[in-house]
């Protein structure tokens, strides 16, 4: 019996043993984590991740550092994410084009849609079409018929894929004569809409402005639906055209990132989204909340690639064209 006490005794002191000497596995987050921002400084992408990361920090208990990475809409950002270490310490924050439409148009990038670990979509820009104030246009209905009547082209200020396609879909449907006419941004599509270069521009960030100092006025919007902050806007498949594209700010991680990371990211992200943040990104910057699970982001994602590949085809054959 003694021989037996002091061999279970042996035993039970060896298994303290191994269990003092093994290292001890702290629980993530246990350093810093960069942030990889998918555009330049002082951009509505890049605000809304600065405005939301404190509360961020605040929720995961570490630094966020955040790092601008532009380049291709976010694609850029996209890429260096996909080729980096699935550990929760490499994250990014981009425009949902570049995972949706930059894949479809530019296969070489080198990544699919369902190439990544989605954390959530945070906000949507509230985009709309608009024209000089004083065109003879106030909706959808009197612009094609004004425009069929004349027999003239539309010059149509395009500042990224998403209002080529717009246009391409407009085009088809009518049978009218709309020239694409590249720009650098939504700011120096609107000057060019405001000098009488283009009739037409979409934008997310310049159009409520001029809105509002009488400048311009609206047409109609291509989300989904209505913009909840202007519900009086009718939607491009409203006056009956099979196009739609909801502009999204997404956070992103390099794909195996952990599910219990991904999770943790998720519910920081939801918490960050205080009312009164919100309240300020929407008067501020015209920002509505689009909050969504890894689940439903990539659901959302596969079913606009589906939606605007026959326009995506459409715009390649164009541009090659040109």
């Amino acid at each position: 019996m003694l021989k037996r006490k002091k061999l279970l005794a042996g035993v039970a002191a060896a298994t303290a043993a191994i269990f003092m000497s093994a290292p001890a596995f702290a629980e993530w987050p246990e350093k810093p984590i960069n942030l990889l921002i998918g555009f330049n400084a002082g951009g509505m992408v890049d605000t809304t991740t600065r405005t939301l990361l404190a509360n961020i920090e605040k929720e995961l208990g570490t630094t966020i550092v955040p790092i601008q990475k532009p380049g291709g809409g976010s694609a850029v950002m996209a890429a260096t994410i996909k080729g980096s270490s699935p550990d929760g310490y490499t994250i990014g924050m981009g425009s949902n084009a570049a995972f949706v439409l930059e894949p479809l148009i530019n296969p070489s990038l080198g990544y699919t849609v369902d190439d990544f670990s989605y954390i959530s979509t945070v906000v949507m820009p509230q985009g709309a079409v608009s024209v000089q104030k004083d065109r003879p246009w106030n909706d959808y209905k009197s612009f094609i018929e004004d425009v069929k009547k004349s027999g003239k082209h539309i010059n149509w200020a395009s500042i990224n894929a998403i209002s080529a396609m717009a246009a391409i879909a407009i085009r088809e449907k009518e049978g009218i004569d709309i020239r694409l006419v590249p720009n650098k941004g939504g700011a120096d599509a609107s000057r060019q809409m405001l000098g009488g270069h283009v009739e037409v521009t979409w934008d997310t960030s310049q159009w409520q402005n001029l809105v509002k100092s009488d400048q311009a006025k609206v047409l109609f919007s291509v989300g989904t639906e209505r913009n909840p902050d202007y519900p009086d806007i009718p939607t491009l498949t409203e006056s009956g055209v099979p196009y739609a594209f909801d502009d999204v700010f997404v956070m992103v991680a390099p794909k195996g990132t952990p599910d219990d990371v991904v999770q943790k990211l998720t519910k920081a992200v939801k918490a960050s989204m205080t009312p009164e943040i919100m309240k300020g990104l929407s008067e501020k910057y015209f920002l509505g909340a689009a909050y969504r699970t890894p689940e439903d982001t990539l659901a959302l994602f596969k079913q606009q690639q589906e939606s605007i590949k026959p326009y995506v085809e459409d715009m390649l054959k164009e541009n090659k064209a040109d």
